[in-house]
């Protein structure tokens, strides 16, 4: 009996000294770069249709349901921008709310506008950061391989945990809330 508990206390002892060490790496692609750290920690920034107006930055922490934080910015423009600013999300011509201020350069999405970002890069659609009603266009090319690095990096390649989509609380439970509308309609 002693000899199973110490066989098993020497795995679990070892076990972390055989996982595969995180490396950081830098990784750009048309409109999208990714850059990940040594501690799993990625960032990728997309930017503008035309070169220099806006940029997001989504950055997501290693480790299992880490959800995604989401900033934009406006990169080039004539005047800095007042402190009253109306600073709000389009995706496909549809109003997504308006982004809340981090500081005078730097808006926060939140949960829900992260989510319908997230899907429409991932389907190509249509987005668009509107500053008090001036709309500039992000460009969507390639940042699903830009998100496929994120997940090869964090070592999320075969886990549940794959997609950067499925990392943010909400998205879970509006997946919960679509599968139970297929289930509904399947037994109906």
């Amino acid at each position: 009996m002693r000899l199973l508990f110490s066989a098993l206390l020497a795995v679990f002892i070892t076990a972390p000294l055989l996982a595969q060490p995180l490396n950081g790496f830098s990784f750009s692609h048309k409109d999208w770069e990714v850059s990940c750290d040594n501690t799993g920690t990625c960032r990728a920034a997309g930017y503008g249709v035309n070169s220099g107006e806006v940029g997001f930055l989504l950055t997501r922490q290693a480790g299992l349901q880490q959800h995604v934080n989401t900033v934009a910015t406006f990169a080039q423009i004539e005047n800095s921008i007042p402190d009253n600013a109306s600073v709000s999300l389009f995706i496909a011509d549809q109003n997504w709310g308006a982004l809340k201020a981090q500081d005078k350069e730097h808006f926060r999405l939140d949960g829900n506008q992260i989510i319908a970002l997230i899907q429409a890069l991932t389907h190509d659609m249509k987005i668009e950061i509107a500053l008090n009603g001036q709309r500039k266009t992000l460009s969507s090319a390639d940042a699903n391989a830009t998100f496929l690095k994120i997940d090869e990096s964090q070592q999320r390649t075969g886990t549940k945990d794959v997609q950067l989509l499925q990392t943010h609380p909400a998205t879970r439970k509006a997946k919960e809330r679509s599968s139970v509308k297929v289930v509904a309609s399947l037994t109906a």
